[in-house]
């Protein structure tokens, strides 16, 4: 998983189970638990804190219709675009997508709020 991982940017630094790159100006995590046979991908978005109250409500709305497999998520504070996945299923092409995914999300933060092109719709925002 680390290996493909490493394969997808130019470099990687930190421990086996908590490794970090910098893509397009965006950290990006991936972090494993083998034992609970979790991992996830994260980048940091933004400081809550400084994001508009009403926007919590655009990143709910952008999970459900303009996201695949990734998600916003609030931490500690922090907003970030996030991919979970058990590691004892996940495939080459899924830890790939994930992690495309995750990045897409922190790029498309305070804009299109979107993993890729892709828009499920938002009722009420067409003919009725």
């Amino acid at each position: 998983m680390e290996q493909i991982f490493s394969d997808q940017v130019d470099a990687i630094e930190g421990p086996s189970g908590a490794i970090r790159t910098i893509v397009d100006e965006v950290e990006i995590y991936l972090i494993s638990d083998p034992g609970n046979d979790r991992m996830r991908i994260l980048a940091r978005v933004a400081d809550v804190n400084r994001v508009d109250p009403r926007i919590v409500n655009v990143l709910l709305q952008a999970n459900f219709y303009r996201t695949l497999d990734a998600r916003y998520a609030v931490s500690e504070g922090i907003v970030f675009s996030a991919y979970l996945h058990p590691i004892s299923t996940l495939s080459r092409e899924e830890l790939i997508s994930g992690f495309d995914q995750v990045l897409a999300l922190a790029k498309n933060f305070g804009t299109t709020y979107s993993s890729e092109k892709l828009d499920f719709g938002i009722p009420g925002a067409g003919a009725r």
